[in-house]
């Protein structure tokens, strides 16, 4: 034959209608196509730069057309959010950090406005978070504990570092299109997470809450090493703090009740300051009774009111190092804002029916973060709360965020002297009352996982809590990350490919089931009885081969010639023979690609059943696998093309083959 071809009738019939598969467009890939255009069969023409630009600054999209009839209700909202803006940073700064509230507060007012300006989400509402807040805290103990100059200076470079590097990681993820993490993030990670940041903040504020700041901390930044702190000095407690925290954590509870509750029936209930209204009440209590000077209750004090100018975090000295040791902890930031940020997207656009765009939103959080670390600010992410507190306050776009930030502003430098005489006390039972709120929710969610009998999810949850109690929240965090990344690469991994088998010419035919989800089918290990001969066996590979998958085919290959089962523990009495395979079908239905790695596993299975005489069969082969089977000697091994069939349809039909499963 000239060219050393195979005459036309020995050669599969797939083979020879490759051919149409070659000049018909509908049967090529996705990826053989030349662009994004002709795949969706539309006319070539790009948009213009202005309205790309509009995509990337939808600022430029949306304020040209901005309605003045939603500009009161925009004003209200931002009013609401505001007032529950203020004491959140105003406790962040002085529980968490230790850092003057100006600086919290210049953050909370000029990041809102520029994540306004670049975000798609019109009513999600952006603020500091206390998990991200505990990270900074831990890095901020960890470096000054030993500083023994200016260690608020020191803490206040710290934060602005790490809000640059969060803002830096969130920017680059979203140039680079990373948005799609998101989807991997498990919400059993986000359940331990929640867990875990709720456990630390009520021990962190403990301290507060009961009146032991007098007392010599502990220098060790562990949670368990505080809990023990806490425990032996709890009886040095100050009464008259501690009746102000149990009062102060029953007022905000209260109100965070009331108000869930009565919101359905009286929407505009959540826009009410109930926070402001409780810490200027406790403000002037303290002031009328002389609470600080009197009964001993440390206040807030006095509260530097002065503008800000934008400079970037750095030290004079040491930059390099100083920059080093932030990296761990704003990557880390980094990560748990933009997952609490999509959690709020998320829940906000099932109630109204938003698309998601997780690279806009990275790139808008590091534009916000970044900026915000000029005025050494915290850094932000979305929160559900939050956003449903802005919503029901009448908010309609984007300007409800700047009217937010302006108001927060305003506050910062006219009227944040009012709350110098607010006890610490309170502030604390404010930020323990959110986390009740937090415990509360994990609880509910981990009764649910009891009631699904969902054990394996339980363990999971209450391991990251454990691991983060023992080693702090950034080791818990990224042990949950782990454990994450660990079942994604079990699940890409794990094999779905199946069996089926006689074991009598009577008999009907037995489906194996080579999956760990199939529970039903691993009840009976013994599907086939150890007095039965295994006559024929179908493979079925729904899946492309891989050096991964590939190996789990070749071992439970192995294990169902020996024992009758293809998940049957090795350590058993092998009670089956190869010899007595008769067929072997691959049904190779889902392999449309295949590596080398596995082009030779599986070459090295076929040699093995030619050498024990067994008939092999393969059917539904893609017509690119099986011009590599040809090329690489694969068909010549199983017999040639009169052992390739288009279905098992035709291999049933075949006159000379008695598979048993027509």
């Amino acid at each position: 034959m000239a060219n050393g071809q195979r005459p036309s009738s020995l050669r599969s019939p797939l083979l020879e209608q490759n051919e149409l598969l070659r000049t018909n467009p509908s049967y090529q890939s996705l990826a053989r196509r030349s662009s994004t255009w002709k795949r969706a069969n539309v006319l070539t023409q790009k948009p213009s730069a202005f309205r790309r630009l509009q995509y990337y600054v939808p600022v430029l999209h949306w304020l040209p057309n901005y309605a003045f009839t939603n500009f009161i209700w925009d004003i209200l909202a931002g009013c609401s959010t505001a007032c529950l803006s203020i004491p959140i940073a105003l406790t962040y700064s002085q529980t968490f950090l230790g850092i003057p509230p100006v600086y919290s507060l210049m953050g909370a007012s000029i990041s809102p406005i520029l994540y306004s300006l670049f975000t798609a989400s019109p009513l999600l509402s952006v603020g500091p978070e206390a998990g991200i807040c505990l990270l900074i805290a831990g890095n901020i103990h960890q470096r000054i504990v030993q500083e023994s100059e200016s260690p608020e200076k020191m803490a206040i470079l710290i934060t602005g570092m790490i809000t640059f590097l969060t803002g830096l990681f969130t920017l680059a993820a979203g140039t680079f299109r990373l948005g799609f993490l998101d989807a991997l993030v498990s919400p059993v990670l986000l359940r331990g997470c929640i867990l875990s940041i709720s456990l630390i903040i009520m021990i962190n504020q403990a301290s507060v809450i009961l009146g032991l700041t007098h007392i010599q901390p502990v220098k060790s930044d562990l949670p368990i090493e505080k809990v023990i702190f806490i425990l032996r000095n709890i009886s040095e407690s100050h009464r008259f703090t501690c009746v102000i925290s149990i009062i102060g954590i029953t007022l905000f509870t209260a109100f965070r009740l009331g108000k869930t509750k009565l919101s359905t029936r009286f929407p505009r209930v959540v826009s009410i300051p109930d926070t402001v209204l409780i810490l200027l009440g406790a403000a002037l209590l303290s002031k009328q009774f002389h609470w600080h000077s009197v009964h001993g209750v440390p206040i807030l004090g006095k509260v530097e009111t002065k503008v800000i100018y934008p400079k970037i975090p750095f030290p004079e000295v040491h930059r390099l190092k100083f920059i080093s040791e932030s990296l761990q902890t704003g990557l880390t930031c980094a990560f748990l804002s933009f997952i609490e940020t999509v959690i709020a997207i998320k829940a906000l656009s099932t109630q109204r029916s938003q698309i998601i765009r997780s690279n806009r939103e990275l790139l808008s959080l590091g534009i916000a973060n970044i900026g915000g670390s000029l005025f050494s600010g915290l850094p932000i992410c979305g929160g559900y709360l939050r956003s449903k507190c802005n919503i029901l306050s009448g908010a309609r776009t984007q300007v409800s965020a700047i009217a937010c930030g302006i108001i927060v502003l305003l506050a910062t430098l006219y009227i944040l002297p009012v709350f110098s005489h607010v006890p610490s006390c309170l502030l604390a039972a404010m930020v323990v009352s959110l986390a009740l709120s937090l415990l509360t929710d994990v609880i509910y969610e981990i009764a649910s996982l009891v009631k699904l009998h969902a054990f394996y999810e339980i363990l999971i949850i209450l391991s990251i809590a454990t691991i983060t109690l023992m080693l702090g929240l950034e080791t818990g965090i990224i042990f949950g990350l782990g454990l994450t990344v660990l079942q994604i690469i079990r699940h890409a991994a794990r094999s779905r490919i199946m069996f089926r088998t006689t074991v009598d010419e009577d008999e009907d035919a037995i489906l194996l089931e080579d999956h760990a989800s199939c529970r039903s089918q691993r009840i009976n290990t013994f599907a086939v009885d150890a007095d039965d001969r295994l006559r024929v066996l179908v493979v079925r590979i729904p899946e492309p081969l891989f050096f991964a998958n590939v190996s789990q085919l070749e071992d439970r290959l192995s294990r169902l010639e020996k024992y009758g089962h293809p998940r049957m523990h090795p350590g058993e009495t092998p009670y089956h023979c190869i010899e007595d395979l008769e067929v072997i079908v691959f049904d190779m239905v889902g392999v449309s690609s295949m590596d080398s790695s596995a082009l030779f596993t599986f070459r090295r299975i076929l040699i093995r059943y030619k050498n024990y005489s067994t008939k092999v069969y393969l059917v539904s082969v893609d017509p690119s696998i099986l011009r590599i089977f040809e090329k690489h000697g694969l068909i010549d091994i199983i017999g040639g093309f009169n052992h390739v069939f288009e279905s098992m349809k035709k291999l049933d039909a075949a006159p000379d083959l008695e598979t048993g499963f027509s």
